[in-house]
Formats: structure tokens, sequence, C-alpha cells
């Protein structure tokens, strides 16, 4: 009997236990909850931000969710700190810029996550849009400076996963850029420590992995790098 209680006490505990942390975890969907649209028109940017917004705020995990689809979406800066230190930025579609010169130009970021402990960027597809700027750069005409993707800034226990275009961890990433593009940069590290790049295929015009100031504990392994200028 005294076994069959305790068999019993252990059940309950492991559905409280579930039940907590269904409740704990909630998704913030970008199309639903804040009205975004997959048109590969309207400016998304707004409802991105206020996705992350409300992640950032929550006690527990908290996930920013982006379905299939094309979202054009402006540069924009994902601030910390969070008050939740597990927020999960899963991207099933594709994100693209402006290609005017705000798209290319006025910023030296598209998407920057600064000031951030524990989270997860994991999947979708970021084009850059970059060809225009390369002609335009190729041409000798006078051109935007042109902006880096996606930018982590001073954050620490983040990983980026399954990704095609710290401590943070980026694994299983492909970064693609024509050789001959200019100041294409794969990913650049800076100010940032404990940071590990491993098992992924970077092919760019420029470094495939540049390294700035401020960065310590890198550790990188595995890497396929490109056309490219290497690892510098």
């Amino acid at each position: 009997m005294e076994n069959s209680s305790n068999l019993l006490i252990m059940r309950l505990t492991i559905i409280l236990v579930a039940l907590v942390h269904s409740l704990s975890a909630k998704t913030l969907n970008v199309v639903t909850d804040y009205g975004a649209k997959a048109d590969g028109v309207s400016d998304n940017s707004a409802s991105f931000l206020k996705a992350w917004k409300e992640a950032c705020s929550t006690a527990g995990e908290a996930t920013v969710y982006v379905p299939s689809g094309q979202y054009l979406v402006r540069p924009t800066l994902f601030s910390g700190p969070c008050v939740s230190t597990n927020v999960t930025v899963q991207v099933d579609g594709k994100l693209i810029p402006r290609t005017d010169s705000e798209g290319y130009g006025t910023s030296s970021y598209w998407l920057q996550f600064q000031g951030v402990k524990g989270m997860t960027f994991k999947g979708g597809y970021l084009d850059g849009k970059g060809s225009a700027l390369w002609s335009c750069k190729a041409g000798k005409g006078k051109c935007p400076d042109g902006t880096r993707s996606i930018v982590f800034h001073k954050v620490s226990d983040v990983l980026v996963t399954g990704v095609t275009s710290i401590n943070v961890r980026v694994d299983r990433v492909e970064i693609v850029a024509p050789d001959a593009s200019p100041n294409t940069d794969g990913i650049h590290v800076e100010e940032s420590t404990g940071v590990t790049i491993t098992n992924s295929n970077i092919g760019t015009g420029d470094d495939c992995i540049s390294i700035g100031k401020g960065t310590q504990n890198l550790w990188i392994e595995g890497i396929k790098c490109g056309p490219g200028h290497g690892i510098r």
C-alpha cells in the first residue's frame, strides 16, 4: 500500500510540474498576435518589436514565432536586459529588408540583439538583398555603406542555430555571399565573451569570421570557409 501511495504522489508531482511548465511558457505569434503581414511589402518592424518586448518581459520561457512567409523588416534593435533568461526567436519564414537608402545605409545593422542574456535564434532565411548594393560598389558609384544582417552585441548564453544567410554558440549555420561582394564579413564578433562558432559553412567576399575588440574566450571549430578571406 505504501509503495502504491508513493507511486501516486510521484505521478501527481510529475503532472503538476508539467502543468506549471506549460502554463509558464508563452508563444507570441507575430502574425496572429501582433498583425504582421507575410506579403514581402508591409513593414513589420513594429509587430516584431512588440512581440520581442512582450517575450523579454515574461518571467518564464517565451517564444517569438514567425510563421512561413516573407516579412519585410526595417533596421530594428531588440534590446535587453530581459526578465526572461530563456527567450527563443523562431523564424520559419524569410526576412527581407527595405532596399532603398534606409535599408542599406542609415544603420550599421539590420537586426541587432543587445544586452540579452539567455536566448535562442532558431531557423529562418535572412535575405539581405545585397546584390544591388554590390553592383553599385562595383561600378564605383556613390553608394550607401551597407549594413550587417544580424548583430549580437554585449550578449551571453545565446544559441544561433539553423539560420541560412556570446556564451554565444553559433552552430550549423550557412552564410553565403558572392566572392566579389565587398565588405561582406560572414560573422563579426565584438565585445562578447564565451563565443563558440562550430560546424558552419561560410562563403563570402570578405572575412569568413572577423574578430573585433573586446572579444574573450572565442572557440572556432569545424568551419568550411570559402570563398572568403579566412578568419582574422
